[in-house]
């Protein structure tokens, strides 16, 4: 879990679902999130499950992801971790059984709050329900995060799902301002205001659309002909389905990275979807492949220049801090599921990476990828700064 979560807007939505998860029915319930990629339900998720009151009302706290690609026996080892983290990472003796049994041992009797984030099946909440006891006196919840409304209908316990809104123009607005400007809260002039207003207005409300686009802007310089470029460049990439405009807007934000950031970038591909990546084995592996050599030239430290790398892409939302150390230091980052999506596409495209086996464990391999440790392995080009020799 993120340190510290960012939210704009949707405080309604904020309260609502406090409300569902601490009104007064003692029965277990489930609770689901539904809406588009980039719409920010992990977000929202996150914001509700670091919240002071939900922490003070639930005796237990636990959260996994589950992704299109997932184990079952790694996803009740992660959940057992985190319920319980003096339990063993490693459970290799232990089968699906007595995982499911120790989870629901150590929630039994306690009122307990279990976020699964990115579900893309009714069978993951078919083989993990039994874990959660529903006893009928402790008002324990399941609040579940999934794109696909026959599957949040499915997971939820009577009533309709919870249909994540997109932001307010004025929402919107704020987050871009937010973002772009950072201590500043609006635009220099009139001039820059109405085509920032004008650039928020194509995003349609989605806050990873209007991130991604301020990462550009935050990068250009202040003049009204960047911006200009930018807003047409948007305007182009404008559709009338709001996820595939957030595709677009990704792409965009792609293709106006320096070109040596962008095989950085592309390297990314090699962590499975909603990956926590370490930062620190992140700048080692971009030293590895050559991809700061030519900076390192001119700044004579690689490790320097890879963290740079790494904060310009943070820079530009296009990577996320999840975790950082006691000095403020990043420990490990991950890329939304949508910028992984465009980031394997692009990649293939290119013929720099393949994706030979795409199961991933949690374990072992979740330490590090390495071609001997990891099932999620990959083949590659020849030129590791063009068609990147990851491995």
């Amino acid at each position: 879990m993120p340190q510290q979560v960012f939210m704009v807007g949707n405080n309604n939505a904020l309260e609502e679902i406090k409300d569902k998860l601490t009104n007064s029915s003692k029965e277990r319930e489930v609770i689901s999130i539904t809406g588009m990629g980039g719409i920010g339900k992990t977000t929202l998720t996150e914001k509700v499950y670091e919240d002071k009151d939900i922490k003070r009302h639930f005796d237990i706290q636990a959260w996994i992801t589950v992704s299109q690609s997932y184990s079952l026996d790694d996803l009740l080892r992660v959940l057992l971790q985190s319920i319980d983290a003096s339990s063993p990472t490693e459970e290799h003796c232990a089968g699906t059984f007595e995982l499911k049994d120790k989870v629901r041992k150590l929630l039994l009797g306690k009122r307990y709050l279990i976020a699964i984030d990115d579900v893309w099946s009714t069978q993951v909440w078919d083989d993990l329900k039994i874990c959660f006891p529903s006893e009928k006196r402790n008002g324990s919840r399941v609040l579940l995060t999934t794109r696909l409304t026959n599957v949040a209908t499915h997971a939820s316990s009577g009533g309709l799902p919870f249909s994540m809104p997109t932001l307010s123009k004025e929402e919107s607005w704020d987050l871009f301002c937010k973002k772009v400007f950072a201590k500043e809260s609006c635009p220099p002039s009139i001039e820059f205001e109405k085509i920032g207003r004008d650039i928020v207005m194509k995003c349609k409300g989605l806050p990873l659309s209007i991130m991604v686009i301020a990462g550009i802007l935050s990068k250009a310089e202040m003049k009204v002909e960047d911006w200009e470029n930018v807003a047409r460049d948007v305007a182009l990439s404008s559709t009338l389905y709001e996820e595939q405009n957030c595709e677009k807007i990704l792409l965009l934000s792609y293709n106006h990275l320096p070109e040596n950031l962008k095989t950085c970038f592309l390297y990314l591909g090699v962590f499975p979807e909603d990956y926590k990546i370490p930062a620190q084995r992140l700048v080692t592996y971009w030293i590895a492949q050559g991809f700061v050599e030519d900076e390192a030239l001119v700044a004579n430290n690689k490790e320097e220049v890879a963290w740079q790398k790494l904060q310009d892409l943070i820079d530009r939302n296009l990577i996320l801090v999840e975790e950082r150390g006691w000095c403020g230091r990043i420990r490990t980052c991950k890329i939304h599921d949508l910028t992984h999506e465009m980031c394997l596409r692009l990649a293939k495209g290119k013929n720099i990476l393949h994706v030979i086996d795409d199961k991933f464990q949690i374990g072992s391999s979740s330490k590090g990828i390495s071609q001997e440790n990891s099932n999620y392995k990959f083949q590659v080009g020849q030129s590791s700064k063009e068609n990147g020799n990851f491995w």
